[in-house]
C-alpha cells in the first residue's frame, strides 16, 4: 500500500474535472466549488455563496484526524465514466479518482479511498479554489 504526499498530485485541469462532474452528479446539483487537487465542494443552498461556503467547508472537514469520522470514506464508481469517487463523513465534500491516477490493475478499495483522502487533505493545506461552478 501507498502512501501518498502533496508533492507527489499534479494540479488538476479544472475544466477537465468540471465535464467530469457535470456528467456524474445528479442534475438537481448544480453549484459547486473544484480546488486545486480536485476535490469537489459542492453547494446545495442556492442562497449560499458557493466560494465562501467552499472555503468553510473545507476547512471544518477537510482535515484528516485518525480515529474520527474525519478519517472515513467510502467509495462507489462513477456513473458512466472509467474511475471511483469518493465521498466522506460530509456529504458535500468529494473526489474523482481516475484509473490512471493508481499504479495497480485491480486497486483495492482501501488503496481508492485514502488517495482521496490525500488529495483532500492537500486540497485543504493548499486551499486554493480553481473553479467555481455558479
Amino acid at each position: 500500500m501507498k502512501f501518498y504526499l502533496e508533492s507527489e498530485f499534479d494540479e488538476v485541469d479544472p475544466n477537465t474535472l468540471n465535464v467530469l462532474w457535470k456528467k456524474t452528479l445528479p442534475s438537481e446539483i448544480t453549484r459547486w466549488a473544484i480546488f486545486k487537487y480536485g476535490t469537489i465542494v459542492l453547494c446545495r443552498d442556492s442562497e449560499r455563496d458557493v466560494e465562501e461556503y467552499a472555503l468553510e467547508i473545507i476547512e471544518k472537514w477537510a482535515p484528516m484526524a485518525p480515529g474520527t469520522p474525519l478519517g472515513d470514506f467510502s467509495v462507489g464508481s462513477a456513473n458512466n465514466i472509467p474511475g471511483w469517487i469518493v465521498s466522506y463523513y460530509h456529504e458535500d465534500i468529494g473526489n474523482y479518482i481516475a484509473p490512471e491516477e493508481i499504479d495497480e490493475e485491480e486497486p483495492s478499495i482501501l488503496t481508492i479511498g485514502l488517495l482521496g483522502r490525500a488529495k483532500r487533505v492537500a486540497d485543504y493545506d493548499a486551499c486554493e479554489i480553481v473553479h467555481i461552478e455558479k
